[in-house]
């Protein structure tokens, strides 16, 4: 079994206290579940701390807009970190409303938990389809030998520390490995081609982490949908909060994105890297001035992989 990556952004030691702000005992419960689980491996020991200005806290919102359009969870890092650049406090959320909405059971949710407090302690995606708790999407792993040892590694080690605050964002659906663009073009609402004319970020409700940016897209060419003229539609993350795996878009890019809609009736790229698409001739600084044709190669911004706009219909 693979060893589970790290991410670049940890505390210092293997030990970080944190506070519930759960509402509900329901989800007291799965925090207390998750935290617990860590612990019995001996990789890492989370402590409860009643205090609520703990710079780490665990929490969950209900919400399916912005950044938590089809998202069942979130973490923050590097919220705070020290002067060496370790991290000293994380948000970490679940989301009640896909959680309910895709039927989670209260073991899927506390595995999701897990996964959650994994990103946490430094570690990255596992490879999809992987037996981890860090798979992608992860709805039915528990912890793995894999995830411990990628724990392990991690503060045996101290790898080098990434400071920059970030965003690891879990959704309902994993689009990544060898099926991934074929089943985000079968399941996307929308699929259009267009060049990004005004970005709008939206940053007011910091709280529940829903930091997102509205785009304006000049549409070229719609591949699936039929939409023309110009479309709008939210991405997670603004210039001030990185969303792993992904890029801000800005206005002058030129691009293929796969949307859906939220349940509130707003356009949103679908797992955000894995819906997007940069035309790679593009010099990103200047509105595009001729039309995307089929032929012109577009990469996706999750895993790097090339495509000629007419295979993305």
């Amino acid at each position: 079994m693979i060893l589970t990556p790290a991410s670049g952004a940890h505390y210092q030691f293997s030990e970080a206290s944190y506070h519930d702000r759960s509402t509900s005992s329901y989800y007291h419960g799965v925090w207390s579940n998750a935290t617990s689980a860590w612990n019995n491996t001996g990789a890492f020991t989370w402590t409860e701390d009643t205090d609520p200005n703990c710079l780490t806290y665990t929490s969950s919102v209900s919400k399916d807009s912005g950044a938590w359009a089809d998202a069942t969870g979130m973490t923050w890092n590097n919220v705070t970190t020290d002067s060496s650049g370790n991290q000293t406090g994380a948000k970490i959320y679940l989301n009640r409303y896909n959680l309910k909405k895709y039927d989670y059971s209260q073991q899927e949710r506390t595995y999701v938990a897990e996964h959650e407090l994994g990103h946490a302690m430094g570690l990255a995606h596992n490879e999809v389809n992987s037996d981890s708790v860090m798979n992608p999407a992860n709805r039915d792993n528990s912890i793995q030998t894999c995830d411990v040892d990628g724990i392990n590694s991690i503060y045996n080690t101290q790898d080098s520390l990434n400071v920059s605050p970030s965003v690891d964002i879990e959704y309902a659906k994993d689009y990544s490995g060898g099926n991934g663009v074929a089943d985000i073009k079968r399941d996307a609402q929308i699929i259009v081609a267009g060049t990004v004319t005004n970005s709008t970020p939206h940053s007011d409700d910091l709280e529940s982490g829903n930091a997102y940016t509205t785009q304006m897209l000049k549409i070229d060419n719609s591949l699936k949908g039929g939409i023309t003229g110009l479309i709008e539609f939210n991405q997670a993350g603004t210039t001030n909060v990185k969303v792993a795996d992904s890029q801000l878009l800005k206005k002058g890019d030129r691009v293929v994105v796969m949307l859906d809609k939220d349940d509130n009736g707003e356009y949103y790229v679908i797992d955000d890297g894995q819906g997007i698409f940069l035309n790679n001739s593009q010099d990103g600084d200047s509105l595009g001035t001729s039309p995307l044709g089929s032929n012109d190669l577009f990469v996706r911004v999750s895993d790097h992989q090339s495509f000629a706009e007419n295979m993305l219909k």
